[in-house]
């Protein structure tokens, strides 16, 4: 009898940060909500799109804007705990 063997692999394009890098950025936002200063999805926008031009990460943006865009931000909020 065959095995039904699932495959390891994601379906979806490939992640823009690491796993480390996505597990220290949800790390802050909750770690600011915590002691009483939420971000909103504005600021969380900015400041992605913020690191990763300072740390060579191409974060999918909003042109002229200087953001991250709204399906990037979407889909982080749907992977971080």
């Amino acid at each position: 009898m065959a095995e039904n063997k699932q495959s390891k692999s994601k379906v979806g394009r490939k992640t823009v940060l690491s796993p480390q890098q996505e597990k220290e950025l949800s790390k802050r936002i909750i770690r600011l909500a915590q002691i009483g200063c939420p971000i909103t999805l504005k600021v969380l926008r900015i400041c992605v799109f913020t690191y990763g031009e300072k740390n060579n990460v191409p974060i999918p943006f909003v042109k002229g804007k200087g953001m991250a865009g709204h399906a990037w931000v979407e889909g982080f909020l749907l992977v971080i705990p």
